[in-house]
């Protein structure tokens, strides 16, 4: 495994990266979190970093937070809707919300990062 740095709005981290080969199978995306209300299925991009992405395909409903809260991790930051579900994506770590890269009404991909926390 390949140990890289990477930066993000002027904070790097670390992360580590493993090249397959001919005999390797790429690894299995990761299934979607469950949907509904309160699905809980936000994802981190490095383990110290605080990008909060989108689990799934959706339009940003509501957004409960704004630069500058400090949430705790299982606060809910916004609403995705998907599906005709609201779907709850949460804080993953105690922080400051740093950045805000949507908006209510805005679709959104899987993986799009939302928000970031600090």
């Amino acid at each position: 495994m390949k140990r890289f740095m990477v930066s993000i709005h002027d904070k790097e981290y670390e992360v580590g990266v493993r090249e397959l080969g001919d005999d390797d199978e790429a690894p299995e995306p990761p299934a979607p979190g469950p949907v509904g209300h309160a699905a809980r299925a936000p994802v981190l991009l490095d383990q110290n970093g605080g990008a909060v992405t989108s689990p799934i395909p959706g339009v940003v409903a509501s957004i409960l937070v704004e630069a500058g809260t400090a949430v705790r991790k299982g606060e809910t930051l916004l609403i995705l809707e998907a599906m005709k579900m609201e779907n709850d994506i949460v804080a993953v770590r105690d922080g400051v919300v740093v950045e805000i890269r949507v908006a209510e009404g805005q679709s959104v991909k899987a993986q799009e990062i939302l928000l970031l926390i600090d």
